[in-house]
């Protein structure tokens, strides 16, 4: 879980390696959405993980964690990249809520495809 929650570590690393200058936050951000949303569902649609739905929706709640401690500790990531650094004191606890639920569900919609991938697949896991 802790695994497929640290790729979202990706997103900092393109802002801080160039590739987000290079290829435009739209693109990056569809870009990154796809291959670790594809990683989770397939990590886990085609694993036998007995509960996708609870495991993806934790390995978000862990993302959006990992999301916010980065925001917090990498430095040069301000508000136009996703960081909390250039927000308003008094918006900070929004941030955060915003950070770590968008995460969750996010888990939580590929945790239902996975199931729907396990379920097609005849895996009994998926149905819990």
């Amino acid at each position: 879980m802790f695994g497929l929650a640290a790729l979202t570590l990706l997103w900092p690393l393109t802002s801080v390696t160039g590739l987000a200058d290079a290829i435009g936050n739209p693109a990056r951000a569809l870009l990154l959405i796809t291959l670790i949303g594809g990683a989770w569902i397939g990590v886990v649609g085609l694993g036998r993980v007995a509960r996708p739905i609870a495991t993806l929706t934790l390995t978000g709640l862990a993302a959006g964690v990992i999301t916010l401690v980065a925001s917090v500790v990498v430095t040069g990531l301000g508000a136009e990249s996703g960081g909390l650094s250039g927000a308003p004191a008094f918006a900070l606890p929004l941030v955060a809520v915003e950070m770590v639920g968008s995460q969750t569900l996010l888990g939580a919609l590929a945790g239902l495809v996975a199931a729907g991938v396990q379920r097609a697949r005849g895996v009994a896991g998926g149905t819990r």
